[in-house]
């Protein structure tokens, strides 16, 4: 019954996720993806004594640091467009 209840409730809410991604933009939740790695991390070495080979960790290095050089240089790009005054035209005689 226990397991019964398990599987019901986990596909509830994985329904409910995915319905809720059509009410966003396709970027909006993709860091939450970033969250998952350390969770599952921390979750696999408690649970089973287990940490990622040096392979694995290396992979996750560089997609963790890709993702933030990614979002580093967004926030650099958006933040001298806002600085940057919008251009004047001349006005029409």
């Amino acid at each position: 019954m226990l397991l019964f209840l398990i599987s019901l409730f986990g596909t509830i809410a994985h329904l409910k996720v995915t319905w809720s991604l059509q009410f966003v933009p396709s970027a909006a939740p993709a860091p939450f993806a970033y969250i998952e790695i350390p969770i599952t991390t921390l979750v696999g070495f408690l649970i089973f004594s287990d940490l990622p080979n040096g392979i694995a960790a290396l992979g996750i290095l560089i997609s963790v640091s890709a993702r933030l050089s990614f979002k580093l240089r967004e926030r650099a790009k958006h933040r001298a467009l806002q600085a940057k005054p919008a251009p004047r035209f001349p006005a029409r005689t």
